[in-house]
């Protein structure tokens, strides 16, 4: 099987002679930067100069919804979105942890907690 959007990538990638790596990496960055515009937009560290929707979330929750609706029908393209899914959240942690002002709620490196049940 080879759907329509997947004929149309491996011909956009050939016509402009880009390896998919270097595609999914400029989708990928490109997602993750609009994150991180709209975090600090949300703690005030940037004026939006408009509405801005967080594509990584919503390319997240596309991602996770549709692994489970995938996953009896077409079990390798579940496998592929569920690997997506983890990748994207990965990225998205480290680049917050370097372009986010830290959380006053997080405890500081090397701080235990003691709990009790």
């Amino acid at each position: 099987m080879d759907p329509q959007e997947l004929k149309i990538i491996k011909r956009t990638l050939r016509e402009k002679k880009i390896e998919p790596v270097i595609a999914l990496w400029a989708m990928v960055t490109a997602m993750t930067q609009r994150h991180v515009d709209c975090e600090l937009v949300k703690l005030g560290k940037r004026a939006a100069a408009q509405p801005r929707t967080d594509a990584l979330i919503a390319t997240m929750d596309a991602l996770h919804e549709f692994r489970h609706r995938n996953k009896d029908q077409e079990p390798d393209l579940a496998a592929l979105q569920e690997m997506l899914f983890a990748m994207l959240g990965e990225i998205s942690i480290e680049l917050e942890k370097t372009a986010l002002p830290p959380d006053p709620e997080d405890d500081p490196p090397g701080y235990m907690k003691m709990v009790r049940d």
